[in-house]
């Protein structure tokens, strides 16, 4: 195995897991603060519990998976295209975790718009991707190898993440639309509605640009890990970025 090629599936990994790691400190230091400060009813408490306690879960089993890789599979780079339970089960728990927070947002739209008909057709895109997801996962542990997955289901891997990002623009779209400022009668509500707007577009972008980034990476470099490294990420910027838009 090449250098370039073990930099780009275990140091990659080493990478990813580091960064979502501190995400999910990040989540925690919020949902702590959330926890001690917030006033909300018991319905939005049990939600902000759960995406917490499924990043956790989530987390940790990706540091299984690691640890597989580059301690268990040590000196052994065929172990490197295992694709172990442990990594299967995160494509299950970051379908639970990513999901949820699209239906929380697609409620929100319907909330603010009075349009369940939007609402709807959001709900619809993240109950499609959550099912396809939890389809992936049985389709990964069936396999078993990276580079099989890649080759045998890359495609159809490809189109999930595609639906998952036409789901955060339109959720980003929609939002931004009924948030508009003009639609405020006061100039204090415009601001609000400007800041809102504004974190709703850094927020979905950065979710839509990360699942971008693992499309490439699966199509151009299916062979490795780094695109793997790029999902132990993606469920912590979903749950970030809800605390920071709506849950504080």
């Amino acid at each position: 195995m090449s250098l370039s090629t073990l930099d780009l599936t275990l140091g990659a990994l080493e990478v990813g897991l580091a960064l979502g790691t501190f995400l999910f400190g990040l989540l925690t230091l919020q949902c702590y603060h959330y926890a001690c400060n917030n006033k909300d009813g018991p319905a939005l408490r049990t939600f902000v519990a759960y995406i917490w306690f499924m990043n956790t879960l989530d987390t940790g089993f990706f540091w299984i998976y690691f640890y597989g890789i580059s301690v268990t599979n040590f000196n052994n780079p065929p172990g490197l295209d295992e694709l172990p339970w442990s990594l299967a089960i995160c494509f299950t728990i970051i379908a639970l975790i990513t999901s949820p927070i699209q239906g929380f947002y697609t409620y929100r739209i319907s909330v603010i718009s009075d349009n369940w008909l939007m609402a709807g057709l959001g709900l619809f895109g993240s109950l499609a991707f959550f099912a396809l997801s939890t389809a992936m996962a049985a389709v990964a542990i069936i396999e078993g190898s990276v580079s099989k997955f890649n080759a045998h289901w890359g495609g159809l891997f490809a189109i999930k993440l595609a639906m998952e990002i036409s789901v955060d623009l339109f959720i980003t779209v929609t939002m931004c639309y009924y948030l508009s400022p003009r639609r405020a009668q006061t100039k204090r509500a415009k601001m609000v509605l400007n800041k809102l707007m504004l974190c709703m577009i850094e927020t979905g972008m950065a979710t839509c640009a990360a699942a971008f980034l693992c499309i490439i990476f699966e199509i151009i470099l299916p062979k490795t890990a780094l695109w793997v490294a790029v999902i132990a990420i993606l469920p912590r910027l979903y749950s970030n970025s809800l605390l920071v838009s709506y849950v504080r």
